[in-house]
């Protein structure tokens, strides 16, 4: 059996690829396709030594199958009118695989070797970009299987995401070195017991909420003092300039200090990164469910809410989750390190209707929308190449569950679904090398554990775990992740 499955499918591992639902494949025997346990005849047989063919257009949900050059029922996929292998669903990230029964060798070429391992008398065909080596060459549009194929991206991470450290003086300061005015701001002391500080330009200087506590917005002259082009300036506060004590930022763009939206039920302020998938949001309830614009130009993978006025828990309405109870748009608690109640969306704070290109619904609650309380959301969707926003489930092992970003991030957090876990924080700016074992964590005060039980590789493009703590990848469990990028894919090595 050779095809493709879908990651996130179900029972893909040792298994007969195929069998279910979210895996596609040509079965040589009989010559048959194979999906989801129905097997109806399809193009030819191949064998021993024979070159199976395969095209997959994602875009379009087809693949082709062919042996020795011929396409499988006349069908070249270059040819508008060609008869599809079968349709493949799904929008997640899908790779190529076998199975089989008995004791059996599959040499595969993705455009590196038209030798098939010196099998073959090499070909040097490419593909429409002049690149590969294959033995046929493969149909117009389709291309070879490789970093340098991938299209460029349209986020620098660098200009909209990064981190830096800083001693405080006990005295005013300027931090520089960000590479762009950070429009949201997150401070922790990493040597020494002390509050989480978030700041951020449209709730403006002077004014913090730490996510380790349900705490109001608290102001303080001696806070941020001024956002500048390159960092930002603060004064002689103990919260995140203490003399001695060592200090992470992790900065964000957005849009500086956000325009007026009317796109909901309420008039919002919306400082909107559209390109890097980045809005900070403030409205006041009115005492009804209402909907509120994000300024972004698709749907959020992530809305965190915090009530300023008043104390409040952090909510997050979070997307995909497998397996969790009540659909597939959650909503847990960010300050503390409950697990995620798997409520349908609906169902208490943010309302029946997942969130749009537009808008976010939040309930009349007193957490998220109750009458002249005021509120910050922090929205973040997917971008290729900058940011993911995803889930995965945990193996228990040491050789732990490997998560694909499509670049090599510089920041990860990671958060499990189904249990009472904290909110793990890693950066490549404190952990140097693999593994990356600093963990801080974003619902307490601690200081900046360094220890193996946090450990993760950081690849070129993902992150693989490499401890069994219950934190990050206890068997079977589910996690929701929050990625930013160091270097995408196209252009990254591994550490």
């Amino acid at each position: 059996r050779v095809g493709i499955a879908n990651e996130l499918s179900a029972g893909i591992y040792g298994g007969n690829l195929g069998a279910t639902a979210g895996t596609w494949a040509k079965i040589n025997n009989s010559a048959r396709l194979y999906h989801n346990t129905v097997a109806p005849a399809y193009g030819a047989e191949w064998d021993a030594g024979q070159i199976a063919m395969v095209a997959f257009d994602a875009d379009a949900g087809k693949i082709w199958y062919g042996v020795d050059g011929v396409w499988d029922e006349s069908g070249n996929p270059a040819t508008a009118a060609n008869p599809s292998q079968s349709s493949v669903t799904g929008t997640d990230f899908f790779f190529a695989t076998t199975s089989g029964s008995g004791t059996l060798t599959y040499v595969a070429n993705f455009g590196q070797d038209s030798s098939f391992a010196g099998n073959k008398s090499s070909q040097g065909n490419q593909d429409g970009n002049d690149i590969g080596d294959f033995y046929y060459t493969p149909p117009s549009g389709f291309l070879a299987l490789c970093t340098k194929n991938l299209p460029d991206v349209a986020v620098v991470p660098s200009e909209n995401f990064n981190t830096v450290f800083y001693s405080g003086n006990g005295g005013t300061q300027s931090i520089t070195g960000v590479g762009f005015q950070p429009d949201f701001i997150w401070k922790k002391a990493r040597n020494e017991v002390r509050n989480h500080y978030i700041t951020d330009a449209v709730r403006g200087v002077q004014k913090t909420l730490s996510s380790n506590t349900s705490d109001a917005e608290d102001s303080s002259t001696s806070y941020v003092t001024a956002f500048g082009s390159d960092g930002w300036s603060m004064g002689a506060t103990s919260a995140f300039n203490k003399s001695s004590i060592n200090y992470a930022a992790w900065n964000w763009k957005a849009n500086g200090s956000g325009s007026n939206n009317t796109d909901g039920d309420v008039t919002s302020v919306a400082s909107a990164n559209v390109d890097a998938g980045f809005s900070i949001v403030t409205y006041t309830g009115n005492g009804n469910n209402i909907d509120v614009g994000h300024g972004l130009s698709k749907a959020p993978d992530i809305v965190i809410v915090k009530e300023r006025n008043s104390s409040g828990s952090w909510y997050a309405n979070v997307k995909n989750i497998p397996g969790q109870s009540g659909g597939t748009d959650m909503v847990g608690v960010l300050n503390h390190h409950y697990a995620f109640d798997g409520m349908n969306v609906g169902q208490w704070y943010f309302g029946s209707q997942a969130p749009t290109s537009s808008v976010f619904r939040v309930q009349n609650k007193d957490d998220a929308g109750a009458n002249g309380s005021t509120y910050v959301a922090y929205c973040f969707h997917s971008v290729d190449g900058y940011s993911k926003i995803g889930s995965y489930k945990g193996n228990g092992s040491t050789n732990g569950t490997f998560v694909y970003t499509g670049f090599r991030p510089a920041w990860v957090m990671v958060k499990r679904a189904d249990a009472i876990t904290h909110w793990q924080i890693h950066d490549i700016k404190r952990s140097l090398y693999n593994p990356s074992d600093h963990g801080l964590l974003a619902n307490t005060n601690d200081t900046d554990a360094v220890t193996s039980v946090y450990d993760m590789d950081i690849t070129s493009n993902g992150f693989k775990l490499r401890a069994t703590h219950a934190g990050q990848n206890a068997n079977n469990g589910k996690y929701i992740y929050i990625a930013f990028a160091e270097t995408p894919f196209k252009y990254s090595n591994a550490r």
